[in-house]
């Protein structure tokens, strides 16, 4: 995939399961950046996505508190059924210092963006490294 002119390599996972915890851990700890969602129809989904960044910062340690992240917001679609706000929502994001994007899986709406705005934060950040260190970095 093509973002912003530089071709990168996307691998994304879904580690929300009811599997084994120490594998989905090991991911946590192995991954260059986090898509945080929660459906928008669901107060309690939003809760269950604080906990799972808390999850996130216990099992990637320190270093890795500043982690590329997005937060979403899916079934946006369901607009009429929505249980947690744009305002909720956005300063959450706001107090993760975050992006955050609503999408519809049904609609096709802000899929790509959404991939794309994630791709950026970790270029964001890989990017930084490269400056302090003169290095260079893979997306795989």
């Amino acid at each position: 995939m093509t973002i912003d002119g530089r071709v990168c390599i996307i691998e994304l996972l879904d580690t929300y399961y009811e599997g084994d915890l120490s594998t989905q851990e090991a991911y946590f700890r192995q991954t260059e950046g986090f898509m945080i969602a929660f459906s928008i129809t669901s107060k309690e989904s939003f809760y269950v996505a604080l906990g799972l960044r808390k999850r996130i910062r216990k099992e990637t340690g320190i270093e890795r508190l500043c982690s590329p992240t997005v937060l979403v917001g899916t079934k946006c679609d369901l607009y009429q059924q929505r249980e947690v706000t744009q305002d909720e929502a956005q300063h959450l994001a706001m107090d993760w210092n975050c992006p955050y994007l609503e999408t519809s899986a049904l609609q096709r709406t802000n899929i790509e963006e959404t991939i794309c705005e994630m791709v950026r934060e970790i270029r964001k950040m890989s990017d930084d490294k490269y400056t302090k260190r003169g290095g260079g970095c893979a997306l795989l």
